[in-house]
C-alpha cells in the first residue's frame, strides 16, 4: 500500500480489513476470506472510540450503515483519518471528541453531534459569554477546559 499524501500529518492510517483465517494478509473486499461482518464491526469500533474524521472504504454495506465514504483505491484497505485534539466539530460529527464533549456538557454521551448536543453546545455558549452558534471551536473548547 504506497501511503497516500495526506498520511504525513500523522492523522490518517490505513487499516487492513479482517480476515476470515484470521491471517494478517492482503485482503479485497470481493475475495471470500473477507470477513465483512467483523470489519464492520472493526470500522464502527473506530468511529465510537477515536476521534474519526471520516473514514474510506469501498464495501457497499459498510458504505450503506453510514460507516465509510467510497474512494477509489480502498478496497484493499480501509482509511482513517482522525481529528486532531481540539479541532472544531458540529452537527452530524460524531467520535470519541463528540462523547468527550457530551460528558462536559452533561448530557447523554453516544458520541453523535445531532440537535440535542446542537442545543447543549448553544445553551453552554451563551452561558459563558460566547457566541452561541451551535459549532465547538477553539473558544468553546476553552471554556469547556478542553485544550
Amino acid at each position: 500500500m504506497p501511503p497516500h499524501l495526506s498520511h504525513r500529518l500523522g492523522v490518517d492510517v490505513d487499516v487492513r480489513p479482517v480476515r476470515k483465517d484470521g491471517k494478517n494478509a492482503r485482503v479485497l473486499i470481493t475475495d471470500p476470506e473477507y470477513d465483512r461482518a467483523r470489519t464492520t464491526a472493526l470500522i464502527d469500533l473506530w468511529w465510537r472510540k477515536a476521534p474519526v474524521q471520516l473514514v474510506l472504504f469501498n464495501d457497499t454495506t459498510v458504505i450503506g450503515a453510514g460507516l465509510s465514504r467510497p474512494s477509489p483505491g480502498h478496497a484493499n484497505h480501509f482509511h482513517v483519518r482522525l481529528r486532531m485534539r481540539g479541532a472544531t466539530i458540529k452537527i452530524k460529527d460524531r467520535g470519541s471528541d463528540v462523547a468527550e464533549l457530551q460528558t462536559k456538557l452533561g448530557i447523554e454521551s453516544d458520541g453523535r453531534f445531532g440537535p440535542g448536543t446542537a442545543q447543549a453546545v448553544e445553551d453552554f455558549q451563551a452561558g459563558h459569554g460566547l457566541i452561541p452558534d451551535g459549532v465547538v471551536g477553539r473558544d468553546t473548547w476553552k471554556a469547556l477546559g478542553i485544550t
